[in-house]
Order: C-alpha cells, then sequence, then structure tokens
C-alpha cells in the first residue's frame, strides 16, 4: 500500500504508511503493523486470503526502477512465489520535483502510460493489464490462475488536444523555465483499453478511455465477466493521471453503483465530497 491508502475488508482496516502496513479492528482500534518487503511501491500491498499480494518496486544496480511483477507473501510478508508477469515497463518517469537543478538537454516525459492495477475481492486478485485490451485475470489466494475476463474495446485516438492541454500547463506553471520546459512530450497513437477498474457489491466497474462531452464510459460486469451496462457516466476528466497507473483510482470510489469522490471548491476555499 501506499501512503495514506485505506482498503476495508470484513474483518479490519488495512492502512499504508510510506514502508508500513498497518492493521486495525473496523471500529479504528490499532492491532498491528508490518514492513512492507521493497523500499517503495507504487502499488499495494493487500491481504488476500491467508497471504499477501503485492508488486515491489524494486532498484536495478544503476538505482533505477525495475518494472514491478507480481508476488504472493505470507502472512508475515515474505515473499513465497511470483503469480503475474511485468507490469508495462516505467518509462520517462514523471516531471521533476518543484526546485530541482534543470537537467541538460531535453528528457523525454511520456504522457500515457498503459494501465496495470489490481484488486483484491473476497480472496480474489483480479489484475488489469491493458497491453491486452480490456483484460482482468483473475487468480486465488494462493496466485494459482483462475479465468481471465476480456472483451473487445474500440480504440480512442489520443488528441492533438490532450498533449496541448497538458503543454499549456506546464507553461503556465512558475516552474517552466526551472524544469519543465525541458520536457520532451510525447504521446501514444491511442488510449489504453481502459483506463480503471473497481469492484463493489459483486459489481466490477470498468472506466474506458471513451467520453461523451465530459463523461467517460463505464462498463459494468458481473465477477464471471458479462457485461450488465455500458453508459456514459464517469464524472472525473483525467488528464495528467494517464501518466501514473494508479493516480485515478486514487481520486474515486464506488459505492452502491455510485460514484463518490472529492473535489476542491475554489470559491469556498475547501473540498467537498460528490456523489454521482
Amino acid at each position: 500500500m501506499g501512503p495514506g491508502q485505506i482498503n476495508v475488508f470484513p474483518d479490519r482496516l488495512v492502512v499504508g504508511d510510506f514502508n508500513r502496513i498497518k492493521f486495525f479492528s473496523l471500529d479504528g482500534i490499532y492491532r498491528d503493523q508490518l514492513e512492507t518487503p521493497s523500499g517503495s511501491s507504487l502499488y499495494r500491498f493487500l491481504p488476500v486470503g491467508r497471504n499477501f499480494v503485492g508488486f515491489p518496486l524494486e532498484r536495478k544496480a544503476d538505482g533505477s526502477a525495475a518494472t514491478p511483477f507480481g508476488c504472493i507473501y505470507s502472512q508475515d510478508l515474505k515473499n513465497k512465489k511470483p503469480f503475474f508477469g511485468k507490469f508495462a515497463e516505467l518509462r520517462g518517469g514523471p516531471p521533476p520535483p518543484p526546485g530541482s537543478q534543470a537537467p541538460r538537454g531535453k528528457t523525454d516525459a511520456y504522457l500515457i502510460r498503459e494501465y496495470c492495477d489490481y484488486i483484491v475481492y473476497e480472496d480474489r486478485i483480479y489484475v488489469a493489464d491493458s497491453r491486452k485490451g480490456l483484460s482482468i485475470s483473475v487468480f486465488d489466494e494462493n496466485g494459482f490462475f483462475l479465468r481471465e475476463i476480456s472483451h473487445p474495446i474500440d480504440k480512442v485516438k489520443v488528441p492533438q488536444s490532450f498533449v496541448d492541454d497538458i503543454v499549456k500547463e506546464w507553461k503556465e506553471s512558475k516552474y517552466w523555465n526551472s524544469s519543465l520546459s525541458h520536457l520532451n512530450p510525447i504521446a501514444a497513437l491511442f488510449f489504453p483499453a481502459f483506463i480503471n477498474f473497481k469492484i463493489n457489491d459483486d459489481r466490477i466497474y470498468v472506466i474506458t478511455a471513451a467520453s461523451k462531452g465530459d463523461l467517460h464510459e463505464v462498463i459494468v460486469m458481473d465477477l464471471g465477466g458479462k457485461i450488465l451496462e455500458r453508459t456514459f457516466r464517469f464524472p472525473i476528466k483525467p488528464l495528467h493521471e494517464f501518466q501514473s497507473p494508479t493516480a485515478l483510482g486514487m481520486k474515486y470510489d464506488v459505492e452502491d453503483g455510485r460514484f463518490v469522490w472529492f473535489a476542491y471548491n475554489d470559491a469556498k476555499e475547501m473540498y467537498e465530497i460528490h456523489i454521482r
């Protein structure tokens, strides 16, 4: 789990706290904590049955990030076995931090990455991998493959306006001269087949790159992968989230079939909860 991430399970709360996983009772009483196997991670370490599952972000000998791959861990977070191949390559990295020294020459900034992530639901691991289209592989708590949920999805071409909007934000930033002007924006020809997914009340909610107006397409499926509904009703407009495989999922949740998210109200200078 990453810092500040909270997952609710039938018997406990699991909270990510930098390099630790903390456990609480459902009424908020602290129970225990564990050190995560890797110094840092883009992805959560989650309990699944009697084990844990994670995609650790490890480092190569030169200090660069290795491509995460799926592993099953014991209750004390000892690596038991790999179960899923490498996620999409982490290329290009995010923009340099504010105030950092400007790089020499241009640095490639990949604006769109393939979507890879996973969810634990009722002792099953659901792994999303947009490199294969709309593909969600299902594993049991021991990492044994059960089935793949897959559907054909029309490709959505990346418009030039997508790149222009990001570059416009860069140029309006106070960090344009110090760091952002040295970035070379690179965008794929097409968006990933899907850009996020959630599971709630035995329903899988898949968000695709297709949009109408300000709303993105939502595909609702049962746990077996049967499509129950396709509508345009996802209310959050992704932009920079295409650079990170998990950022969009941190902005919203699904409860009782409705989307719940935070948004900042500039006029009131406060965050508000929205439900749609």
